[in-house]
């Protein structure tokens, strides 16, 4: 293999991508920065064009999962190359797949005489696709390097996947039982859209586990910073206002246990991720 300098791999490893191949990865970024800046911090606009019934809850929450998620989309559309699409299209791909799956199962909750319920499943149909192609255009390239450098870094990313796919297929499989300690009641519908974004946290650590450059291991961990810090602000800035969490359930705070326990996880990822001196672990590159 080439040899490369210490910040940037080689080319037949990491080749740019073409704007056109990303062009549609970049137009679903910008769509998610709509949507989450509507949802979190104009969610009365939010909960009224919105294609299904939302609680000033759900309102936010789903917010801060755009925002989070914009991160990842940030990150691709600022380097254009395979490290991160690698990790980003997984994620994607995985991610809208589910969320449609769901929406399918639950066409009847969708309000049809709105343009953002068309917009929505046209959004949802379309990407999956393109992600497919997307992955299967550079598989060549799989899979690229070792795990990130350091035992213990591959083990909490293991580690931490293993309950986050669980809480995601738990949600799936039975949504209002392992919702049932949340601060505000959520039904089946919105409990398996969540699952969504534990599956895709779990299978994003999985992938960072097998391997991770910098870029990656920022963009993972600043996604967790940033969903693990605007879930319990949405929550504390909506109850302001409808005064309907009790704080004095265990249930609350554990609630707020998963999200602090994300935004540590994220920290620390970003964090190995700054002190990683090259683009890739030194292995990868000889």
């Amino acid at each position: 293999m080439k040899s490369s300098s210490a910040n940037q791999p080689p080319e037949d490893v990491d080749p740019r991508i073409p704007i056109r191949l990303l062009a549609p990865a970049i137009a679903q970024g910008v769509v998610i920065a709509g949507a989450g800046i509507v949802l979190f911090f104009a969610p009365t606009t939010g909960h009224d064009i919105w294609g299904w019934q939302l609680t000033p809850f759900n309102t936010r929450f789903l917010g801060a999962i755009y925002l989070a998620a914009l991160v990842d989309f940030v990150a691709l559309a600022a380097v254009r190359r395979w490290i991160p699409a690698r990790l980003v299209m997984p994620m994607d791909l995985l991610f809208m797949s589910v969320v449609l799956v769901v929406s399918l199962a639950y066409v009847d909750r969708f309000d049809w005489g709105r343009p953002v319920t068309w917009a929505w499943f046209g959004i949802f149909a379309f990407v999956p696709v393109y992600a497919a192609w997307f992955l299967w255009r550079f598989r060549p390239l799989w899979p690229v390097g070792p795990g990130p450098s350091g035992g213990r870094l591959r083990w909490l990313l293991t580690a931490t996947a293993l309950p986050l796919a669980g809480y995601g297929l738990g949600l799936l499989a039975a949504p209002s039982a392992v919702t049932g300690f949340w601060p505000w009641t959520i039904d089946s519908f919105q409990g398996r859209i969540y699952s969504a974004i534990f599956l895709t946290l779990a299978l994003a650590s999985a992938l960072a586990a097998r391997a991770a450059a910098r870029v990656e291991l920022l963009a993972l961990g600043l996604t967790c910073v940033v969903l693990g810090a605007l879930e319990p602000i949405g929550l504390l800035v909506v109850d302001a206002d409808v005064d309907k969490v009790d704080w004095s359930r265990a249930g609350t705070w554990a609630w707020l246990a998963i999200f602090a326990a994300m935004l540590v996880y994220g920290l620390v990822l970003s964090g190995a991720g700054l002190r990683q001196e090259s683009a890739l672990p030194e292995a990868a590159l000889a």
